[in-house]
């Protein structure tokens, strides 16, 4: 058996594969009414936090229970980790975890690479920078992704600056790269590296716009930002599971932005990464929170990153106005594409937005992919928002 901390809609592609694997499930979240409720065996209605509840209720499985998982963030994936540790399932140590819920730590754990040499330079002195982005320190909710600003008033900075529940850092110029891998054993193995766009609009700063593969960066680029993530996994001393990383790149410096022991991405793993490498993710996940078939794991990512990646592929958001969502319509060009290969709808209809939430504002989204350059996939992602726009006039 395999507990799913969580059974929500993020959690859906992980109990796909615990059920593509036949492998029993108990399900635990405080929605009585989780969508992924309908894939368990088990379900208990509690919250993930509640690590003494789960414990107890969980008494009369320990024998069968292999693995423990939740593709959550923050605390969800502490608990995650102390119950897999109660149970003597495969897990980290929990220093290896809390150093990543600080991002101040976890960025002066990683500016000591030598790659960062120039982020190293440019935190020493922070006043000498133009303007400043200001977020929270802790990586336990989506508070932070929610509450992260730029600040241009340097008097401001300096009051904040003995503030230790926020980070403060320079504003990065550059193209922003997101690293995904899994760990084994203390051994970072590459999966795949994406290029992400923001919206440019004020109001949805920080709010992913698309993710594009193949990033455009070059193979020196690529190895560096690879052993920085190399880097954080030895010194944090991380055992297992997977990492996501995310930087910013001018010319030839590179600007490390966060961290986490988490799957991350959305739709990154659940989409990019199986269509672009082939990679079952979520079954090497689960196999490897069951501490199963390592050495065919290793060997399968080994032989992945070796193979030529001959598809580019897009992941399109689509935001909307402030005030009440009433519909959204995908145009026909869409499902025309011969690109096409997915779209979904974010937000139910009459869901009120306020542009304050950024991320959860996007009220839709789509992918393409084919065997074709970037530039073809962009051209046709403008062809769609033209007429998605045409509508909405």
């Amino acid at each position: 058996m395999f507990v799913s901390l969580g059974v929500g809609k993020n959690q859906i592609p992980l109990l796909l594969a615990l059920k593509k694997l036949n492998i029993p499930i108990i399900g635990i979240d405080q929605n009585p009414e989780a969508i992924g409720k309908e894939y368990c065996d088990s379900f208990f209605n509690v919250s993930i936090l509640e690590k003494a509840k789960i414990l107890e209720l969980l008494k009369p499985f320990k024998n069968q229970i292999k693995g423990i998982y939740s593709r959550s963030y923050g605390k969800a994936i502490i608990t995650a980790n102390e119950i897999a540790q109660t149970l003597a399932l495969p897990h980290n140590e929990e220093s290896s975890l809390r150093v990543f819920q600080d991002k101040k730590q976890i960025l002066n754990l990683a500016i000591n690479h030598p790659d960062l040499h120039h982020q190293k330079e440019f935190l020493k002195d922070i006043f000498n920078a133009k303007k400043w982005v200001i977020k929270p320190k802790d990586s336990y909710t989506s508070f932070g992704k929610q509450n992260i600003y730029i600040e241009e008033n340097i008097e401001n900075v300096k009051k904040l600056i003995e503030n230790q529940n926020v980070l403060i850092e320079p504003y990065y110029e550059g193209k922003e790269y997101i690293f995904f891998g899994l760990v084994l054993d203390n051994q970072l193995y590459p999966i795949i590296i994406t290029q992400k766009e923001k919206f440019l609009n004020q109001d949805l700063l920080f709010c992913d716009k698309r993710h594009l593969f193949p990033a455009d960066l070059d193979y020196i680029q690529k190895y560096k930002i690879f052993q920085i993530c190399n880097y954080i996994i030895k010194k944090t001393k991380l055992l297992i599971g997977p990492i996501v990383a995310e930087f910013i790149v001018d010319k030839e410096k590179i600007f490390f932005i966060e961290a986490a022991p988490e799957v991350g991405g959305e739709f990154i793993c659940d989409v990019i990464i199986p269509e672009i490498t082939g990679i079952p993710y979520f079954e090497f996940l689960v196999q490897i929170y069951m501490g199963i078939h390592y050495d065919f794991i290793k060997q399968t990512l080994f032989d992945k990153l070796k193979t030529q990646k001959t598809k580019s592929m897009l992941i399109e958001y689509i935001p909307q106005k402030e005030g009440v969502f009433l519909d959204l319509v995908f145009p026909k060009s869409l499902f025309l594409s011969k690109y096409y290969y997915f779209h979904q709808i974010l937000k139910e209809k009459h869901s009120k937005t306020f542009y304050k939430n950024k991320n959860l504002d996007r009220i839709g989204v789509y992918g393409l992919s084919g065997e074709t350059s970037l530039s073809e996939l962009l051209k046709e992602a403008e062809k769609i928002h033209q007429e998605i726009r045409i509508f909405y006039q």
